[in-house]
C-alpha cells in the first residue's frame, strides 16, 4: 500500500505547485486591475459592472506601464519593509511610553470581560478571557507609531496609482477643439 502512494505524490505535488503559481499570478493581476476598478467607481462615479469593464480595459491598454509600476512599487515595498524593521527597533522607547495609556485603555474591556466571565466560571478562566480581551487594545495603542508609518506608506502607494489613473484618463481624453474663427463675435463688454 505504501509503494502505491509514492507515484501519487509525484503527480499531485507538481499539480499543487502549478495551482499555487497560477493562483498567485491571477491574484496579482486582480490586485492591479482593482486599482483601476476602484478609481473608476470613486472618481468617475461609474456603476459596478461599468467600473469592472473600464478598469480591465485600462489595465490591458497600459499593460506595460502597469507591470513596470508594480515592479517599482514592489522594490519600494521591500525598501519600506527594511526601513520599518529598523523603525520598529528604534521605536522601542515609544512603545514603553505608550504601554501606560495602552494598559489604561485595555483595562476597561478586560474588566468587563473578567466581570462577565466570573459570573459563569471561577479561578483562571476569567483571567484568561480578560487577558485575551485586553491584548488587542493594548497593542493598538502601543504600536500606534508603526501603524502611522504603515498608513503613510499606503497613502503613498494609493496616490501613485491615482496619479497613474488620472494620467491614463488624460491620455485617452481628446483635447478640446477651439474654433479659431468663431461665426459669432463675442459680446462687447461695457
Amino acid at each position: 500500500a505504501g509503494s502505491q502512494a509514492i507515484p501519487g505524490v509525484f503527480i499531485v505535488f507538481p499539480l499543487v505547485v502549478l495551482f499555487i503559481l497560477l493562483f498567485t499570478f491571477v491574484m496579482m493581476v486582480v490586485g492591479l486591475v482593482r486599482h483601476y476598478i476602484v478609481r473608476f467607481a470613486a472618481i468617475d462615479e461609474t456603476g459596478v459592472w461599468d467600473s469592472f469593464r473600464k478598469g480591465w480595459q485600462m489595465f490591458k491598454r497600459y499593460l506595460k506601464d502597469n507591470v513596470l509600476m508594480a515592479l517599482v512599487l514592489f522594490g519600494v515595498g521591500i525598501a519600506f519593509g527594511i526601513a520599518a524593521m529598523i523603525a520598529m527597533f528604534l521605536l522601542i522607547p515609544a512603545y514603553a511610553v505608550l504601554a501606560i495609556p495602552g494598559a489604561i485603555v485595555a483595562a476597561i474591556p478586560a474588566g468587563i470581560g473578567y466581570g462577565i466571565t466570573s459570573l459563569f466560571s471561577t479561578e483562571t478562566l476569567p483571567w484568561i478571557v480578560a487577558g485575551l480581551v485586553a491584548i488587542p487594545f493594548l497593542f493598538t495603542v502601543m504600536f500606534a507609531p508603526l501603524t502611522l508609518l504603515g498608513g503613510m506608506y499606503t497613502v503613498y502607494t494609493m496616490n501613485i496609482w491615482t496619479l497613474m489613473f488620472r494620467q491614463f484618463k488624460a491620455a485617452e481624453t481628446p483635447p478640446a477643439v477651439v474654433d479659431a474663427n468663431p461665426s459669432t463675435p463675442p459680446p462687447l463688454e461695457d
